[in-house]
């Protein structure tokens, strides 16, 4: 499989952004992370059982992992980013990214 250098690279920054966001969060277990193609689409799903936030309010308030990971999926054509999230609930990210030489293609 082969990706870009941006691709990569942007891939990379979306797990780190995850994984410092975690650090905040006191007894948190991150599940493993999750690789699929869907379509032609490399999609990356990340779930952890922290305390969860409110992800309207985070987003008004303007924190940058939340920012950061949207604007890097985004950037690449039909990058796709999704967060669910809520009081007690955890967290879950759903990103995809194309990828040159899917398989799937």
């Amino acid at each position: 499989m082969f990706f870009s250098r941006h691709t990569h690279t942007g891939r990379d920054n979306i797990s780190t952004d995850d994984n410092c966001n975690d650090d905040t969060q006191v007894a948190v277990q991150l599940n493993p992370m999750k690789i699929k193609w869907e379509g032609k689409l490399l999609c990356i799903d990340i779930e952890d059982n922290g305390k969860g936030f409110d992800v309207v309010d985070a987003v008004d308030k303007n924190r940058n992992g939340l920012k950061n990971m949207r604007a890097r999926v985004e950037k690449y054509r039909k990058g796709i980013f999704s967060i669910q999230s809520g009081e007690a609930a955890g967290t879950k990210i759903h990103c995809c990214l194309p990828a040159k030489n899917n398989p799937k293609m």
